[in-house]
């Protein structure tokens, strides 16, 4: 993000926690050439729209993140230049706060995410080896000729394959 492109933010295709993340980030990186009260106060106004548009899920960060953006707006609209970066020390510390915080949270469930993929694989390994297993029992069973035996472990190598195939199609 840039001057040029500081008008034509789209508020309404930000659509995650990352996504706005991503453009208070830009548009904290405008600060340093924001060398002009004309800017610093273009600036203030982005910075007040991002509080005003931002959503997501994530309440604990979106709110964070537009408390950064209100104070360094506030900052920059702000004379003494000591005050000034004072403030906006303060804001980019908590804006760093809650980028910490939400990489930690992703991280979090990407965890988990992967914890839960594991389970199912286990799942599914152990119906396979039950299936294989009723599967040799049905083979055994064919050899040695004899009717209810075979009823029944074909009906054993079925219920193994449906749990298998139940297990599979679960989504995660």
């Amino acid at each position: 993000m840039n001057w040029s492109t500081l008008d034509s933010i789209d508020w309404d295709s930000l659509e995650t926690t990352a996504d706005w993340v991503k453009t208070l980030n830009d548009l904290r990186g405008l600060i340093d050439s924001a060398d002009d009260k004309d800017k610093r106060s273009k600036l203030a106004a982005k910075l007040d729209e991002f509080a005003d548009h931002s959503v997501s899920d994530d309440l604990l960060t979106i709110t964070k993140l537009d408390a950064s953006a209100r104070k360094s707006a506030r900052a920059l609209r702000n004379a003494n230049i000591t005050e000034r970066i004072q403030e906006l020390a303060a804001a980019s510390a908590e804006y760093q706060a809650a980028v910490k915080e939400f990489t930690a949270a992703t991280a979090g469930l990407k965890k988990e995410a992967s914890l839960l993929r594991a389970e199912k694989f286990t799942a599914a390994v152990t119906a396979l080896t039950e299936t294989i297993s009723s599967l040799k029992t049905l083979s055994q069973v064919i050899a040695d000729d004899n009717d209810t035996k075979l009823a029944d472990a074909i009906r054993e190598a079925v219920k193994s394959a449906q749990k298998l195939r139940g297990i599979l199609e679960t989504p995660v």
